[in-house]
């Protein structure tokens, strides 16, 4: 599939053994930063959107919703655990997590911007800065990467620090693209889940046992 950026053409490639899709020639990781620019919609919120920010605020807030109710399936709301949230971006997640729970809650971004300052997340340790970089003086119960992985250029690295700092019987969870939706279908070289060249992996489940087993994380 070839998808367009400016005056730039990006092509996947499906890998024939495990079905997920490659970025053929992505950026430099040393160059990638200029593709987050301080204006990049997931650093500025709803706002950015001006007359549709009303319709993205309430998708925001379905989504976080969901997100929250889901980790609630593995934790109770009330006991004291740590939760790390890898590529936080603008952390209304987080929020929504700290009016339902006691936890701890801890996000972490190469690029927080200015959230660290905004009330809404008072309760919530905003980190700046890369998670092979960053030295943490706790574990955590609970890891989530919310449309995280497919920007990684080395998720299985990743995935072994999240695996370092796990508690024992800890859980993660990941939520990524699904570059075989409906979605796609009907948008196909359009459709945002592409996002090149900041997503470089597109998974499919075929890839999940080998990346988790390489990590030592079990499915």
């Amino acid at each position: 599939m070839m998808t367009q950026m400016a005056d730039k053409h990006y092509t996947f490639k499906q890998c024939l053994s495990c079905d997920s899709v490659f970025l053929k020639h992505p950026v430099d990781q040393g160059q990638i930063d200029q593709y987050y620019p301080s204006w990049y919609l997931p650093y500025r919120g709803a706002d950015a959107w001006g007359k549709y920010s009303i319709i993205v605020k309430a998708t925001e807030s379905i989504q976080d919703k969901k997100r929250v109710k889901r980790c609630l399936k593995f934790f109770d709301k009330k006991k004291k655990i740590n939760v790390l949230d890898v590529g936080c971006g603008k952390p209304s997640f987080l929020a929504q997590l700290d009016k339902k729970t006691n936890w701890n809650l801890t996000g972490i971004d190469f690029k927080i911007t200015n959230w660290q300052q905004n009330q809404a997340y008072k309760n919530v340790e905003l980190i700046d800065g890369e998670l092979e970089n960053i030295s943490f003086d706790k574990k955590f119960d609970l890891i989530t990467m919310w449309h995280y992985l497919e920007h990684d250029y080395h998720p299985d690295k990743t995935l072994a620090r999240i695996k370092d700092l796990l508690n024992p019987g800890g859980i993660v969870i990941i939520e990524v693209p699904n570059y075989q939706s409906l979605t796609q279908k009907w948008q196909k070289e359009y459709w945002e889940g592409w996002h090149t060249p900041r997503h470089t992996v597109l998974y499919h489940p075929n890839s999940w046992s080998t990346l988790f087993d390489n990590a030592g994380i079990l499915l």
